[in-house]
């Protein structure tokens, strides 16, 4: 763990941004999420005993994921 980390600091450094490899597992979270991933899924991919932790990564994308149901949002303008 240590020297992933090392490594993922320096990738950071050179591309000059703060970066760690837990924002690697959040960013997977998001985009499995995005492509329609189900809860169960997500808690598999993380390696989460509950949908808590996987629900607080993408909790603030929850609407963005429903608006292509939105009837509002399938009007031609």
């Amino acid at each position: 763990p240590n020297g992933l980390n090392s490594i993922v600091r320096i990738w950071g450094t050179n591309i000059g941004i703060r970066l760690s490899p837990h924002d690697f597992r959040r960013g997977m979270t998001v985009q499995a999420a995005k492509n329609g991933a189900s809860d169960r899924a997500l808690m598999d991919m993380g390696r989460w005993s509950s949908t808590d932790m996987p629900r607080r990564y993408t909790k603030t994308f929850r609407l963005e994921f429903a608006r292509k149901y939105l009837p509002m949002d399938n009007l031609k303008k």
